[in-house]
This record gives C-alpha cells, structure tokens and sequence, in this order.
C-alpha cells in the first residue's frame, strides 16, 4: 500500500462518510435526537478512523495470504521457506496509519462543512499533489499533512525494535493534527445551526 494510494483513499473515505449524511439530509435527523452535536460529529469521525484501521489489517491479511497462495501455485519460489518479518509489517502499516490520521480529520472537517461531493475531493487531490512536492523538504513537510504518510516512510527506523521507535516525528504531528482539528471540529459544529 503505497503512500500516496492510501492517502487517496483517506481522502474518499472522509468524503464519502459525510456525503451519505448530506445527500440523504440525515444530519437533521441525527442533530435532533437527544444527544450532543458533537458526540455525532465524533461518532461519524471514530468510524471513518476505525474503517482505515480495519483497511490496514485486511492489506496485512492479504498480503501474507497471497505469499502462503503463491507457494502453493508454485513452490519453486520458496516463499514457504521464509518467514515474513511480522514485526517490520506491522510497524510499518501501524506508522503509517498514524500518519493518515491528520489527513483524515481535515478531510472530514471540509466534507462537513461543504455540501457538495467535489469541493473537498478536489481540496484533497491538490493537497495531496503538494503533499508529494513538499515531502522532500525538511522545512516545509511538517507543516503539510499530506507530506506525513510520504516523509514518515522515508524517516522511518526499520532497525530499531523499540516501540517508542515506531512513532516518528510525523506520525506525532499527525496525532497532534487529528487531535486538533478534531476539537475545533466538535466545538464548530456545536455552534452550527441545522438548515
């Protein structure tokens, strides 16, 4: 799953979890059930989160499956003679799903606020084409949320086992970035009126 795929997808999941809301004005709906604006807000944001989440441990499923599958096809290969390096997989993946979580709160965020499918679809896709310019840059690319899922795999320590190696400095941004925008979101959408 390389970077700039599973920014994409980020990108249409946040999309796509509120568009539903939108397009079916459910958000009336849920806005006049007894329980805070935000728990809904928050509700609908853990999900999307959680969606990923569920996305990364199927492509780690997937993938060990397709090795065991290609050693039975053709055991001339000898994947069946190496053991995959689950501890690396992992950290990689779980580092990288860190750092879509920024991306996911902005994109959910826009989604929320813009009824229509396009704008934040398209607010992404420049992010992300700016995100893949400005990754390189050790200046620019923690201010960019979009650089993160990009400049965390090339700043990532593969070779040290410990686990507070397995937080990079833009998998923290990114944390930081979800945490942010998340509050900022529940409280905007707190002050919202329902039209």
């Amino acid at each position: 799953m390389t970077p700039t795929l599973i920014t994409f997808f980020v990108v249409l999941i946040a999309t796509f979890t509120v568009q539903i809301e939108h397009r079916s004005e459910g958000f009336k709906q849920l806005f006049s059930l007894p329980i805070p604006k935000s728990m809904v807000y928050n509700g609908k944001l853990f999900i999307a989160a959680l969606v990923i989440f569920i996305t990364y441990l199927f492509f780690l499923v997937f993938v060990l499956l397709s090795g065991y599958a290609i050693s039975l096809v053709f055991p001339e290969y000898g994947f069946l003679s190496y053991r995959p390096n689950l501890i690396f997989m992992v950290k990689v993946l779980f580092s990288s799903y860190l750092t879509t979580l920024g991306i996911l709160a902005i994109q959910y965020f826009i989604s929320y606020k813009t009824k229509n499918f396009i704008v934040p679809i398209g607010i992404g896709i420049v992010m992300i084409i700016l995100g893949l310019i400005l990754f390189r840059s050790p200046r620019f690319a923690p201010f960019m949320p979009y650089a993160y899922n990009i400049s965390n795999f090339v700043n990532l320590d593969l070779k040290n086992p410990s686990l507070i190696s397995w937080f990079t400095n833009y998998s923290v941004y990114s944390i930081i970035v979800f945490i942010g925008i998340s509050i900022f979101g529940s409280r905007n959408i707190t002050k919202s009126n329902v039209i």
